[in-house]
């Protein structure tokens, strides 16, 4: 950016050229090739890590060029370097809880400069793609979806963001529910009387994610095939 010369020549100025110049001993080049109206010009086409110098010239109506502005303070082309940053919706600060059967998505924003490198891990291993794990992954976005959970899917999935200056990581803690699994046995049968006995046993290895609230109870006589309930909110 620069702005307007103080004196014009008399005459309207109708446009300005912009001059680039490699440090330390490059010549003075022109940097646009159409002509430049505003008094600012973005120039393109400069080498990453490379040195420059820029100075402007003025151009009125009639025809009459200025003398070159001086020279810009020298500059060095690097990408500005911003750490990266994770942001995730209100519901995943909380453990997110499904159904077996169920979809279920984990979704993150990322910012950062340059744009970050995204990778999805759980238990220490990087996820990929299956038939059900679908990994979408953007510039500044990314999306986990799993097509069919099972009790296995639960647990921490952890999204890590980085790129030169640095890296940031949010963890995913995901629940899955289901039917739980057996009555541990054996069955135990003790105190048998003519018309009662007492049964005991142990709690089933899975819980199905949740704490067990009671148990059924079914008997079956020896010579028939179907059970029927006995008692169907055992503590």
């Amino acid at each position: 950016k620069w702005t307007k010369p103080e004196y014009n020549g008399g005459f309207k100025i109708t446009g300005y050229t912009v001059e680039k110049r490699d440090l330390p001993n490059g010549r003075w080049l022109k940097a646009n090739f159409s002509n430049i109206l505003e008094t600012e010009f973005t120039v393109s086409g400069l080498t990453e890590d490379a040195a420059y110098e820029f100075r402007v010239i003025a151009r009125n109506a009639a025809g009459a060029i200025s003398q070159p502005s001086e020279p810009s303070d020298a500059i060095t082309c690097r990408d500005e370097i911003e750490a990266p940053r994770i942001m995730v919706d209100a519901k995943y600060k909380d453990t997110l809880v499904v159904k077996a059967g169920e979809i279920f998505k984990l979704e993150a924003d990322v910012a950062g400069r340059p744009p970050p490198t995204l990778t999805w891990t759980k238990q220490d291993k990087e996820l990929e793609e299956t038939a059900k794990l679908e990994i979408k992954i953007a510039d500044f976005s990314t999306v986990l979806t799993n097509k069919d959970s099972t009790r296995r899917d639960g647990g921490a999935y952890m999204l890590t963001a980085s790129n030169p200056g640095g890296f940031a990581k949010h963890i995913f803690n995901v629940k899955v529910l289901d039917r739980p699994g057996p009555p541990e046995g054996p069955l135990s049968v003790s105190d048998v009387t003519i018309d009662k006995c007492v049964l005991a046993w142990l709690p089933p290895l899975d819980d199905g994610g949740a704490n067990i609230d009671h148990y059924v109870v079914e008997k079956r006589e020896t010579s028939r095939l179907a059970w029927t309930s006995v008692a169907t909110e055992v503590p």
